[in-house]
C-alpha cells in the first residue's frame, strides 16, 4: 500500500532536438510528413512536461517503442530522470489523436517496462532472451515478451502472464478491433509519420485538481489479505479507505463484504486466490450499500454516467467526493475499474483541443497515473460518483 502526498512537478528545459530541418524541407503541402524517430519522441516528451509545469529540470533516460497486436509500431515509452535517477515517463500512442495517452511524474516513479520487470521478477532472473520493447495489449496495459526454457512468455503491468497461445488467441480476439493510427503509417519501415505541427505541440493546463494526499493499495496487498481479487472491489475499498481510513485487522471484513454488497462472482480459482468480476450496473449501488450497511454512514446516494467527459469527474474531485471509471475493451472479455482521486484539463496550443485526464489508483501497482479519459479502444466506459460522505483522508 502506498500513502503519499501528491508532488506536482514543473519542467523547464530548452528544446533538445530542432524541426528546423523538418520544416525547412517540407515547404509544400505534400510534403509536412516527418517520421517519429526516437529523437522526435523525446522531443515530444519534453514539451509535454515542459508544458504541464515548466519549472523542474528533468532529462530523457530510455525509450522504448511500443508495438500493437498486430506487430505495428504505434508509439514510445519516455522515461523521464533527474540527476540520473527515475522521475516518471509518458506513454506517446499515436492511435489517439491526443496522442499522449498517459504520464506519471514524481521522484522514483518508474516507467512502465521497469514495473512490469519488478511486479513480477522471477520469469526475468532466468531468462534467455527479454525483449526491449512493448506491446500495448489493452488500453492502459502493456507487456513485456520474454524467453523462458524454450517457452515464450508475455508478462503485462495487470500482473497477467500468458505464454505464447494464449497471447495468440487473444490477439485474434482482439485485432479486428484494434484502433486505427490517427497519424500516417509507413509500412515500409514499420514507422509513424506525422506533420511537423503535431510534433511540435505545447499544451496549457487550464485546470487541475485533486484529493490532499494519493491513496493506492496494489492487488498483491488484497490477495495476500484476503485472498480475493476484483478490480471492482478494489477500486470501492480504495474509496472507503479515503472516506474512514484504514485499519489493517478489518481490511478484510470490509473487502469480503464489498464483494458481497456489489454481487461480485468468482470466475476463477488460482493458487488458493479467488479472482471475482462484477457486472457494470452493481458497483455504484453495491458500494453505496456497503457504507451504509456496514460502516453506518446514511443517505449514501451514487450517480452513473455512461460515457463519461472530464466535467463528470471534475465534479466529485472539487467537492471531495469519491469516484470511480469503468471500462470494457473492444474485442475481448476484460476491462477494468480504478479509483478516480483527480483531474488534469489540457489544452493545445493554437487549437485549444482538451486533452482530459483521470489521476487514478489503478489497483494493479501503489503508483500514481494519468490517464487519457479518451481513448479510442474502449466498448463502454463509464463513470460513477458518490455522495453523502466525503474524503477525509
Amino acid at each position: 500500500m502506498k500513502f503519499k502526498r501528491v508532488i506536482c512537478v514543473v519542467v523547464l528545459l530548452s528544446t533538445l532536438f530542432s524541426f528546423s530541418a523538418f520544416a525547412n524541407e517540407n515547404n509544400n503541402e505534400d510534403e509536412k510528413l516527418v517520421p517519429v524517430t526516437k529523437e522526435v519522441a523525446a522531443q515530444m516528451a519534453m514539451n509535454w512536461v515542459r508544458s504541464i509545469e515548466p519549472e523542474l529540470q528533468l532529462s530523457i533516460g530510455e525509450i522504448r517503442e511500443i508495438y500493437d497486436v498486430t506487430e505495428h509500431l504505434i508509439g514510445y515509452s519516455v522515461e523521464y530522470l533527474k540527476e540520473e535517477n527515475s522521475y516518471g515517463y509518458v506513454i506517446l500512442d499515436f492511435t489517439l489523436p491526443d496522442i499522449i495517452a498517459e504520464y506519471s511524474i514524481s521522484p522514483g516513479q518508474k516507467d512502465v517496462y521497469t514495473q512490469i520487470m519488478e511486479y513480477n521478477p522471477s520469469p526475468f532472473l532466468h531468462s534467455k532472451k527479454i525483449d526491449d520493447k512493448l506491446y500495448r495489449v489493452e488500453p492502459y496495459t502493456y507487456a513485456v515478451e520474454t524467453e523462458l526454457e524454450d517457452q515464450k512468455l508475455i508478462l503485462d503491468n495487470e500482473g497477467t502472464v500468458r505464454d505464447e497461445e494464449t497471447f495468440e488467441e487473444y490477439k485474434e480476439a482482439v485485432v479486428a478491433n484494434t484502433p486505427s493510427l490517427f497519424s500516417v503509417y509507413d509500412p515500409s519501415e514499420n514507422m509513424v509519420m506525422i506533420d511537423v505541427s503535431t510534433a511540435m505541440r505545447f499544451y496549457d493546463v487550464v485546470s487541475s485538481n485533486h484529493f490532499p494526499s494519493f491513496f493506492a493499495l496494489d492487488q498483491y496487498f488484497s490477495e495476500t489479505l484476503v485472498k480475493k481479487y476484483a478490480c471492482s472491489v478494489q477500486a470501492a475499498a480504495i474509496n472507503g479507505i479515503l472516506i474512514y481510513g484504514l485499519d489493517p485487522n478489518g481490511y478484510a471484513n470490509d473487502y469480503n463484504a464489498i464483494w458481497n454488497c456489489t454481487g461480485t462472482t468468482t470466475y476463477g480459482v488460482e493458487n488458493g486466490i479467488s479472482y471475482g468480476t462484477t457486472e457494470d450496473g452493481n458497483l455504484g449501488r453495491g458500494f453505496a450499500n456497503f457504507l451504509m450497511n456496514y460502516k453506518g454512514y446514511s443517505n449514501i446516494t451514487y450517480s452513473e454516467n455512461v460515457n463519461p467527459q472530464l466535467a463528470f469527474f471534475k465534479g466529485a474531485i472539487d467537492t471531495s467526493r469519491v469516484a470511480a471509471f469503468s471500462y470494457r475493451v473492444n474485442g475481448a472479455n476484460s476491462g477494468h475499474t480504478v479509483a478516480v482521486e483527480g483531474y488534469m484539463d489540457a489544452r493545445v496550443k493554437g487549437t485549444g483541443a482538451s486533452v482530459p485526464f483521470l489521476m487514478v489508483a489503478d489497483g494493479w501497482q501503489e503508483e500514481v497515473r494519468y490517464i487519457n479519459l479518451n481513448y479510442s479502444s474502449f466498448a463502454r466506459r463509464r463513470g460513477i460518483i458518490w455522495s453523502g460522505v466525503k474524503v477525509s483522508y
